[in-house]
């Protein structure tokens, strides 16, 4: 059962499974598009070059925004 408000869940779950496959979704087509781009070791340098990048940074936004002390975090709920 989900407690709580209409703007809670939307903010809390249904944002956070929205941000994940998106940031998934960037680490998947990046690279192959990069690949796609240029032939060779260059392009198979940058698209884990991409990759490096793209994965760490995705999960410093969910710690910023989902995190404790985030802007949509755990410690805005009361959970006794």
């Amino acid at each position: 059962m989900i407690e709580g408000t209409w703007t809670e869940w939307f903010q809390k779950v249904f944002l956070k499974y929205c941000y994940v496959v998106g940031i998934l979704f960037l680490a998947c087509m990046v690279p192959l598009e990069v690949v796609r781009q240029l032939d060779g070791d260059l392009g198979l340098g940058l698209a884990f070059l991409a990759v490096l990048l793209i994965v760490p940074l995705g999960f410093f936004g969910y710690l910023k925004l989902w995190g404790d002390g985030g802007v949509w975090g755990s410690e805005l709920t009361n959970d006794n």
